[in-house]
């Protein structure tokens, strides 16, 4: 994939985040995650589209961001940063209410969507 997991921080706190690595230059548009956060007692997932985010519709290059970062609760604007390991690195938020990764078995999933259809209901 153009983007990867790279790891997860801060599980179960409010700075809670996941890094992923660019691998090559792409549109963020095509990429989703979601996690695993709400499973019945067999294991299975409740509510698959609990947690579901869409990364924004941008073009990064790989020679201009290495790395994002998203924070799942912490309300950052999204901008660019330098990360302690010197890669340039892109901040988004998923705004969510609270950590999502705080118990043991929790896990993201990242999916690329290959193609997509909506259509939204007006009054």
């Amino acid at each position: 994939m153009d983007i990867a997991i790279y790891e997860l921080k801060q599980p179960g706190e409010d700075h809670e985040y996941i890094s992923f690595r660019v691998n090559a230059d792409c549109n963020l548009g095509r990429f989703l995650v979601y996690d695993t956060s709400y499973l019945d007692r067999k294991g299975q997932m409740e509510n698959p589209n609990h947690h579901v985010y869409h990364f924004p519709d941008v073009d990064v290059s790989q020679d201009e961001i290495q790395m994002i970062r998203l924070y799942t609760k912490y309300p950052y604007k999204p901008k660019k940063w330098v990360d302690p390991d010197g890669n340039n690195t892109l901040i988004l938020s998923w705004f969510l209410p609270r950590p999502i990764l705080n118990s043991a078995g929790h896990s993201i999933h990242l999916v690329e969507i290959a193609h997509a259809d909506f259509k939204s209901y007006n009054d």
